[in-house]
């Protein structure tokens, strides 16, 4: 059985997060009744000007973003296996982290 969308998002950040300890972050499960729930992972900005980075995992989609822009990933109209989708959503992240400094700090 292959991991779902959210599952190979939720891993791949977690294990990157092992890996990079000084990130400062925030896991946060959001329900809705409308939507289902949501769990946000939200990364603390590493100074003052620099947008705070964000990934926000639903079954079936992760959008990933800034305070200011966000992208949506997802299978639907793609054809794309959910783990390629969601090396893609992942990549996104590890770059907008990596333009915000957020290694630097």
């Amino acid at each position: 059985m292959t991991e779902s969308l959210s599952a190979s998002f939720e891993r791949m950040a977690r294990e990157f997060l092992e890996a990079h300890l000084s990130l400062r972050h925030e896991w946060r499960e959001v329900p809705s009744r409308w939507w289902g729930p949501r769990k946000d992972l939200v990364f603390e900005s590493p100074r003052p000007g620099v947008p705070s980075v964000f990934a926000s995992i639903r079954d079936g989609q992760i959008t990933v973003g800034t305070n200011e822009d966000g992208e949506d990933f997802e299978r639907f109209g793609r054809e794309l296996p959910e783990l390629e989708v969601a090396q893609l959503a992942f990549a996104r992240l590890v770059q907008l982290l990596r333009e915000g400094g957020y290694f630097d700090a």
